[in-house]
């Protein structure tokens, strides 16, 4: 893509001539710590924050780094995530550095945010899909002089700041929704107030998603959603809208999980991620990071789900203990959790649907601020938001 009817004092110009770019490499797993002892490492970007990471992991051994001030680009796993370093890291093969040689990198850290969608187009593989250094060092990116982007930053800055205001009150939302399990249901690992607890595989069947054949073109079409862990690893209640399709053919051979299903993480880049889970509203199939739990009729969908939320560090526990967590369907049917009486499971699920309904109309905000941030955005980056 040439990026056309720039301002004359604009440049149009291969990423890879105009900055350095460094692509990640894991260091030995014998060097990993979670003591913050030597470099701190980032795997992919599980850890990454509203604008810099918080790492879990640090190596004596690093092999790849990304300097502090360099953009931070997921280049697989998912494509397009982006943070800036706030420090030194050792970044692994999830990550890319990239750094403007005459520029600033927070111009970049928009511009990446901004062409996430067609970078991720041009990823490659069948489960997980990644870039190569030649595709980042092949985009072609527009560059205004300095003060310029500059200018551009500070207005981007500021549309920024007030969706974090709004994230803020969404976050403070969902604390309203777990104050009201704790005090209903108490610490549920603890079970101060002596529940029953039972295994998970007694709340319910569980399903193991899969991957129909990618070789078979047939198996993808518009008839059924396959959701990834990307719409789970999500703050909200329920699951997201996934991109992916099945067909009806797809769909025969894949896993479908039915409306009221709770959907959990069990595979993931990183621990960090095993247990998030979400709430399906419609009928969907899923891959195999992802178990489903149908309830019985001794349990509401909606308790469980924050049942889940609120042991999920108790949950993280049965992983391997690798830097890609994994729980396997026999091990997460063994895990016991408590299980109160169904009634008392459905009044908090009515006060839990009553602060939902707030957080939605909240998000409806939040989606409006998120546009207004993406349209300036789109006027930025061909040179209409910043008169000459």
């Amino acid at each position: 893509m040439r990026w056309k009817g720039l301002p004359e004092t604009w440049e149009s110009r291969a990423l890879g001539e105009v900055a350095d770019i460094t692509m990640g490499q894991s260091p030995p797993g014998s060097s990993y710590n979670q003591i913050s002892d030597g470099c701190p490492f980032l795997q992919g970007n599980a850890e990454f924050g509203v604008e810099s990471p918080a790492p879990s992991y640090w190596t004596t051994e690093p092999r790849k780094m990304a300097r502090k001030g360099s953009v931070l680009f997921s280049v697989r796993a998912p494509i397009g995530a982006v943070n800036i370093a706030n420090t030194d890291y050792c970044i692994g093969r999830g990550l890319s550095s990239v750094s403007l040689h005459r520029g600033d990198n927070k111009y970049l850290y928009y511009l990446l945010r901004y062409l996430k969608p067609s970078i991720e187009q041009k990823g490659t593989g069948s489960t997980f899909k990644s870039i190569t250094k030649t595709t980042l060092e092949d985009l072609v990116v527009p560059l205004p002089p300095l003060d310029t982007q500059r200018k551009i930053v500070a207005i981007l800055d500021k549309a920024e700041a007030t969706q974090r205001l709004r994230a803020e009150a969404d976050a403070l939302t969902q604390e309203l929704q777990r104050s009201a399990f704790l005090e209903i249901f108490g610490n549920p690992v603890k079970n101060e107030k002596g529940w029953i607890k039972k295994p998970l595989r007694e709340f319910g069947e569980i399903i193991t998603g899969n991957t129909p054949p990618r070789e078979r073109a047939e198996y993808y079409g518009n008839h059924i959603e396959w959701i990834k862990s990307d719409n789970i690893n999500t703050p909200f209640t329920y699951l997201t809208r996934s991109e992916e399709m099945l067909s009806k053919q797809g769909a025969d051979v894949g896993r479908i999980a039915p409306k009221g299903s709770v959907l959990i993480t069990c595979i993931a880049g990183s621990i960090s991620c095993i247990g998030n889970t979400a709430i399906a509203d419609r009928e969907v199939a899923f891959n195999q990071q992802i178990n489903a739990i149908v309830p019985n009729k001794s349990v509401n969908p909606v308790f469980l789900y924050h049942l889940f939320r609120n042991s999920q560090g108790y949950i993280q526990k049965f992983s391997t203990h690798s830097m890609k967590g994994m729980i396997s369907k026999g091990v997460l049917s063994s895990i016991p959790l408590i299980l109160p009486p169904v009634e008392i499971q459905n009044s908090f699920a009515s006060i839990a649907q009553q602060i939902e309904e707030i957080r939605n109309q909240q998000h409806e905000s939040t989606y409006e601020v998120s546009s207004l941030l993406n349209a300036l955005m789109s006027k930025a980056f061909i040179g209409e938001l910043i008169s000459n």
